[in-house]
Order: C-alpha cells, then sequence, then structure tokens
C-alpha cells in the first residue's frame, strides 16, 4: 500500500487515481483457465461458487486498506460475464452476486465503485442498472453488438455517471482528428445533456496507437465542453 499511498500524495487533485480489482466470478475464472470454467459451471457449480467465495473473502480488507491509503474511488473490471460468454440466467447465477458483493464491499469502506463489464452486455442492463454503482463503463461494440452511450443511458437514466466507449483500436489508428471529433460530439449527444459523463475509450490503448490520437481525443472533449 506504500505505492499507493505515495502516487496520490504525489497526483494530488491532478487526476483521480484508481486502484484496479475484479469481483470473484472472474477471478475464479481466471483461476480455472476458459475451458474448465465454463465446464465447472455446467457440471461442478457447488466448486465453482466455493472457489468465488474465497476470492470474494478477500474483498473487504482490500477495499478498507485501499481507502486507508487514501484511494476515493476503485474501478472493478468484470470479464466473460456477458451473452456473448454464458446466458443472462448463468450471469444472474453465478456472475452477478459478486458483482454485489464487491458494491457492497467497496461502498462499507467509503469508496465509490466504477464498474466495467465487457462484451454484450445488452440483455443484462437492466441488471447491471439495478446495482447501486457509482458509474458503470463498457466495452466498445464487438461481436455485432450494438453496445451504445445511448442504449447503457437509456438503461441507467440520467443520473447516474457513465464511461464512454470510443473505439480504442480503429478509430485512434486511424489517427483522424476530425473523424475523432466527430466520435466524441456523437457520444455527448447520445448520453444526454447535463448527464454525468466521463470521455473513455471503451478497451486499453493498443501499443501501436499514435501519442497524437490520444491528443487528438483530449483536444476534442475540451474544446466540445
Amino acid at each position: 500500500m506504500r505505492g499507493l499511498r505515495r502516487l496520490i500524495e504525489e497526483v494530488g487533485d491532478r487526476a483521480l487515481v484508481l486502484p484496479h480489482h475484479s469481483p470473484a466470478y472472474i477471478c475464479a475464472c481466471y483461476a480455472f483457465g476458459f475451458e474448465p470454467a465454463m465446464t465447472a459451471l455446467m457440471e461442478n457449480p457447488e466448486l465453482f461458487r466455493y472457489t468465488c467465495e474465497r476470492y470474494a473473502a478477500g474483498d473487504r480488507l482490500r477495499m478498507r486498506q485501499w481507502a486507508e491509503a487514501g484511494a476515493e474511488a476503485v474501478f472493478i473490471a468484470d470479464g466473460w460475464a456477458s451473452c456473448d460468454v454464458i446466458s443472462p440466467k448463468w450471469f444472474e447465477r453465478f456472475a452477478l452476486p459478486y458483482q454485489a458483493s464487491i458494491t457492497q464491499a467497496a461502498h462499507e469502506a467509503g469508496l465509490r465503485i466504477i464498474l466495467w463489464n465487457e462484451g454484450d452486455i445488452l440483455p443484462i442492463l437492466r441488471q447491471e442498472a439495478a446495482l447501486p454503482v457509482d458509474a458503470f463503463a463498457f466495452e466498445q461494440p464487438r461481436k455485432r453488438a450494438d453496445i451504445t452511450v445511448a442504449r447503457v443511458r437509456q438503461a441507467f437514466g440520467p443520473h447516474r455517471c457513465l464511461f464512454g466507449n470510443l473505439d480504442s483500436e480503429g478509430l485512434l489508428l486511424r489517427n483522424d482528428p476530425a473523424e475523432i471529433a466527430r466520435a466524441v460530439a456523437g457520444q455527448s449527444a447520445q448520453s444526454g445533456p447535463d448527464a454525468p459523463f466521463v470521455f473513455c475509450t471503451g478497451s486499453p490503448l493498443p501499443s501501436n496507437v499514435e501519442p497524437s490520437a490520444v491528443d487528438a481525443l483530449i483536444r476534442a472533449v475540451r474544446d466540445g465542453h
């Protein structure tokens, strides 16, 4: 925790430092490996849930330590918890409970929570919006899932903070400032006037994205606001 505390002190008010963690569902999936995890959901759900519970048991301690180090919020990234991987029924059975429990752990420690889920979240937006997370982030469209800011905003309403899903790959790799500005304006319009919104890429930046593309994104946001 000394490193986190030092970083927060050095950054000060210039940026929000976000420790990252994941819900117990995806931690268990990574421990099993993809195919064994999916098999366990079908053939040995008791073992899978036991593994999840062991991971979840440490969430409160982790959140408390981060809060004591000076963190104000956490970024919780889930994975393999979308409907291009599992069904909505399995999401509710195996993944959603651990999104809920880690949200509770963060709030008990006095932290705000940003939840990110990748993949096709459209069939489970109602369940995601029911979680008392402070902000929701989501991946850029993939696998033909039409994941737009407008559709997510409709589910979460006008008062919850959303993180945008600008294309970190095609859009920024093309590095066309005019195209980037149009994408920024489009996401702003979809979120709606006065709705809390953070301009963001939907996925991490590839290593071959030029820094000038990121500069163009920042300029477009600042020029538009």
